[in-house]
């Protein structure tokens, strides 16, 4: 190999360099960042973790970015990758730790962390809008549904909410609901609930950033003078009916590990834990 130094064209250049073809590992590790600004305690951090994942047969953790609080996660077990997986959002300390699948030939550069998977929960819907069908408009409208529970079961209501697991922008602001047209009837306002939501921007609704770091200047107000931000567009998560999952996206769960094949240490189950 040829280097020249002070040619000019040193981002043509191209160099072919030994990747391992080992694939046993992509589907066992994740690379998390902490979306805060402040500076927390690295030990702490890592305790934190730990703590709440509970992982039965261990996880290296390796720093990537310590400034920027990057970490990547290798898993001994896929039964503890993909519970781990499955169970976000993470919030670690108060903030959300995004979590994405990691391949071993890839560089931070190809990780998006401007996007996370959550549940969210629709209130105040009338009874004749509980179908998949309705499902899935209201999580395309929140984010991108990428599964849901099915609202009916054997004619019979399943929650008095819909629920749908969206990806949602970070770094943009939260949707806090919809209004609903209805014939000859006012129409209704269908407010929006995200599970296991927690540090947020009250004054923009974005997750990228806490007050402090906003460059808006007032706080985003509703049509009826509300403040549109704020805890009450947090609640705690419901265990999912498994029985009742449908799923809107295939392609999506396979690039985030959820695939079934022959590697596969466990069955894996699509809605278990959520």
């Amino acid at each position: 190999m040829e280097i020249r130094q002070g040619s000019g064209a040193s981002k043509q250049n191209q160099v072919v360099l030994r990747l391992s073809q080992k694939k046993d590992r992509k589907k066992k590790s994740l690379v998390g960042k902490i979306l805060t600004q402040k500076n927390l305690n690295y030990p702490t951090v890592i305790a934190m973790i730990t703590k709440a994942w509970q992982v039965k047969d261990g996880v290296e953790i390796l720093d990537m970015d310590q400034n920027n609080l990057v970490f990547l996660f290798r898993f001994n077990s896929n039964e503890d990758f993909i519970r781990v997986l499955k169970g976000r959002p993470w919030n670690i300390l108060g903030f959300l730790l995004n979590l994405q699948v990691w391949e071993d030939d890839m560089t931070l550069q190809d990780v998006n962390f401007d996007t996370a998977p959550f549940w969210l929960q629709f209130h105040n819907l009338p009874v004749d809008a509980f179908d998949s069908c309705n499902a899935k408009t209201l999580g395309d409208g929140a984010g991108e549904a990428v599964m849901l529970e099915d609202p009916m079961v054997d004619g019979k209501m399943l929650r008095t909410f819909i629920r749908v697991r969206s990806i949602i922008r970070l770094d943009k602001p939260l949707s806090t609901g919809f209004w609903v047209p209805r014939e000859g009837r006012e129409r209704i306002w269908v407010k929006i609930r995200y599970e296991r939501l927690q540090n947020f921007c009250y004054k923009c609704g974005c997750l990228v950033h806490e007050g402090r770091g906003c460059k808006v200047e007032n706080v985003a107000i509703t049509i009826e003078n509300d403040q549109e931000f704020g805890p009450w567009l947090s609640t705690q998560g419901v265990r999912t009916f498994e029985q009742v999952v449908v799923v809107c996206k295939n392609n999506w769960l396979e690039a985030q590990g959820y695939a079934s094949d022959a590697q596969s240490e466990v069955p894996v189950d699509f809605s278990a834990n959520w």
